[in-house]
């Protein structure tokens, strides 16, 4: 027989904290909440306070008061100018690489004319190399000859006589 609920054993359940209606609702999390009214009352120490700023630098924030026209005209012509910026240093690789392009062009241009000049000059010294071979041989040729006549006139007088 299975045990009832009701003869003491508890049922599997989580027990979770109770949640209030107050605490249902996400609270941001920010250091200290600053009230816009407090910092419209705050002088400039004080307002440094209530943003976190130790200098005061952040008296106009952006979260407190909304944007303000004459920052975003200031931010706009800071963004153009940069726009600018960046387009002229595009324009100036643009004209890099165009140049580059020349250059590489010119420079295929002087390889193809390396190469034909060098096939040119190697048909050329193998014409040489069997001219000039031609010639050692012909000299080769007569100054044996040469010796040859020359141990004939030697040698044939002296057999010739015995």
């Amino acid at each position: 027989m299975l045990p009832s609920s009701d003869h003491g054993v508890r049922p599997r359940t989580r027990h979770l904290p109770a949640i209030s209606p107050s605490s249902r609702t996400m609270q941001p999390r920010l250091g200290s909440k600053v009230d816009l009214d407090d910092y419209e009352a705050a002088d400039d120490s004080e307002r440094a306070g209530l943003l976190g700023a130790e200098d005061g630098s952040r008296g106009d924030d952006f979260f407190l008061r909304g944007p303000q026209p004459g920052r975003q005209r200031d931010s706009v012509a800071a963004v153009r100018e940069q726009v600018s910026e960046v387009t002229g240093i595009m324009r100036q690789n643009v004209e890099k690489i165009v140049d580059r392009g020349a250059n590489l062009s010119q420079l295929e241009e002087q390889s193809e004319h390396l190469a034909s000049t060098s096939d040119d000059f190697y048909i050329s010294s193998r014409q040489v190399q069997r001219r000039m071979y031609l010639r050692d041989l012909k000299m080769k040729i007569a100054l044996a000859a040469v010796i040859l006549i020359l141990m004939l006139i030697i040698i044939l007088p002296i057999v010739l006589k015995s």
